[in-house]
């Protein structure tokens, strides 16, 4: 039931968030970011504002309940960079 526990409510035929996070996650981290590493070019993923939602809650490390609240549009473009751990960004920060 969706209302006990949201994030691995399954619809018939369908995913649960939980399933679409390992997707999602489990694509950027086995196919594109390998790709990424020692200055091999940037990807450009496209999919889903419900897909990417997941994927920041992750990264965030937030409650399951954060996907759902999150408000990203389907058209919208959102941009995200990683450098290994311990190295500073542009601004210094690390």
């Amino acid at each position: 039931m969706i209302s006990r526990d949201p994030y691995n409510f399954r619809p018939p035929g369908g995913e649960s968030p939980c399933d679409v996070e390992t997707r999602v996650l489990s694509y950027l981290t086995g196919t594109v970011l390998p790709q990424c590493v020692d200055g091999g070019p940037p990807a450009l993923v496209v999919g889903h504002g419900f897909a990417f939602k997941t994927v920041l809650r992750a990264l965030l490390d937030a409650s399951p309940l954060m996907t759902r609240n999150v408000h990203l549009d389907n058209t919208g473009l959102i941009e995200l960079a990683c450098r290994p751990a311990g190295v500073p960004d542009s601004k210094g920060r690390v």
